[in-house]
């Protein structure tokens, strides 16, 4: 959660493999972000929420993605936060 930047990602193992997933919206739109907390017993599934503020049309621009390592694209954390810093809303 990277509120200067207007990104929420995770990279996360699935089947073995690393899978990331992310949002990435204005940052001069981002009113509030902030952790939920998990709501699982294994405290495992912790939330993010980013609020925004919608353009003088009531609308919010964003771009949301994911990648998978066994793709062989993109193998890691630190590509995938790579990756998602060069997107623009």
């Amino acid at each position: 959660l990277d509120e200067e930047k207007g990104m929420v990602a995770v990279y996360e193992p699935l089947d073995g493999k690393g899978l990331g997933t992310g949002v990435v919206v204005d940052p001069a739109a981002v009113i509030h972000s902030t952790r939920l907390p998990a709501a699982d017993q294994a405290g495992k599934n912790e939330q993010a929420l980013i609020i925004v503020r919608p353009d003088d049309h009531g609308r919010v621009s964003y771009r949301s993605g994911f990648a998978w390592a066994a793709d062989g694209e993109i193998t890691s954390e630190s590509s995938w936060l790579d990756y998602l810093k060069t997107r623009t809303p």
